[in-house]
C-alpha cells in the first residue's frame, strides 16, 4: 500500500476536522474551509484517505492531551494546587487510591497528595530517593 499524500485542500479539511470535531458532518466541514461539498464527500469514500485522516486526528489528540497534562502537572506542582495533584495522580500513580484519601481529613489528604506528587516529580527529573 502506498503512502496518502493530500492535496492542500485535504489538509484544510483537517484542519476543520481539528477545529470542529471528528463527528461534525462532512459537509459542514467543508463549507468551513470554503471546500466543495461534493469534493469532501468523495474523499469520506477513499478508504486511503479515511485512514489518513483518521491517523492524523489521532496523532493531534494524542498530542493535545498530553499537553494538557503537562500544563496540570505545572499546575499541581509550581502551584501547589492539590485537585490538580490529585487529578494528575488518580491518572498516573498505580499507588495513589482516591478512596484512602477521602477517608482522611481533608487537609491531611492535600499535604499527603502534594508530597507524593512532588516525590514523583523529583524521582522523574533523576532525583529519586
Amino acid at each position: 500500500m502506498s503512502e496518502f499524500k493530500p492535496t492542500p485542500e485535504q489538509e484544510r479539511f483537517l484542519q476543520a476536522t481539528l477545529d470542529l470535531g471528528f463527528n461534525v458532518p462532512v459537509a459542514e466541514r467543508a463549507r468551513f474551509i470554503d471546500a466543495d461539498e461534493r469534493a469532501a464527500q468523495g474523499w469520506m469514500k477513499d478508504e486511503l484517505f479515511k485512514l489518513w485522516l483518521a491517523a492524523e486526528y489521532e496523532r493531534f489528540m494524542k498530542e493535545e492531551v498530553m499537553r494538557v497534562w503537562a500544563a496540570l502537572f505545572d499546575k499541581a506542582v509550581k502551584k501547589q494546587d492539590t485537585k490538580a495533584a490529585e487529578l494528575f495522580l488518580e491518572r498516573f500513580d498505580p499507588d495513589f487510591s482516591s478512596r484512602r484519601r477521602a477517608e482522611k481529613p481533608h487537609r491531611r489528604a492535600a499535604k499527603i497528595t502534594m508530597e507524593r506528587l512532588l516525590q514523583l516529580a523529583r524521582e522523574g527529573a533523576g532525583g529519586g530517593e
